[in-house]
């Protein structure tokens, strides 16, 4: 996943949330470790449905 695909994963995530929390990440190593956790989490959801995040997902055309 690219540097622009998993800002814009995490801005999605944080958007369907309504988390209204600006965070600071200072390496690529942050990042991942953000979105590892958010998997984590994600993974033990029963009921999960991904189309409100994918709605909201920037699109960045190559």
């Amino acid at each position: 996943m690219s540097v622009f695909e998993k800002i814009a994963f995490l801005e999605s995530f944080f958007k369907v949330f309504e988390i209204d929390q600006h965070v600071q990440l200072h390496s690529e190593v942050e990042m991942d470790y953000l979105i590892k956790r958010i998997n984590d989490q994600i993974k033990v959801w029963d009921n999960l449905d991904a189309s409100q995040q994918i709605d909201v997902m920037p699109v960045f055309y190559n």
